[in-house]
């Protein structure tokens, strides 16, 4: 069985790997989330996504944005890896480095998303 991501076949393991992956990124891009985050769990990982889409000021209050930071960042604590969705110009915002720096002071590996979802790479940023 293969699924498709930007044109891409990639097969689909069937075993649950131990790896849980926590994804950072730009969540006006919610679209792209829910493509990486299909990709991810149908290979076998446990992924943790950002779970509230939008921006400051458009939809989303600053208390309720901090504390939802502060939920991200536990997810964070509890993965294995963090996996990087980039905008797509393939740059990264201001919220997307602090959760980089967050998880680097914490330990944690660090990869591109498409590096995981292609190669299996866990330790690229």
């Amino acid at each position: 069985m293969t699924t498709v991501l930007e044109e891409r076949k990639v097969e689909v393991t069937p075993e649950i790997k131990k790896e849980i992956i926590c994804l950072v990124g730009s969540v006006k891009q919610e679209e792209d989330w829910r493509r990486w985050v299909a990709l991810l769990t149908s290979q076998g990982y446990i992924v943790f996504e950002a779970g509230l889409y939008g921006a400051v000021g458009d939809n989303i209050s600053q208390v309720t944005w901090d504390r939802v930071t502060e939920v991200h960042h536990g997810k964070i604590l509890r993965s294995h890896v963090v996996g990087v969705i980039r905008k797509r110009d393939s740059t990264i915002g201001t919220n997307t480095s602090d959760d980089i720096d967050f998880a680097r002071r914490n330990g944690k590996m660090i990869a591109k998303v498409e590096s995981i979802a292609y190669h299996g790479i866990f330790n690229d940023w």
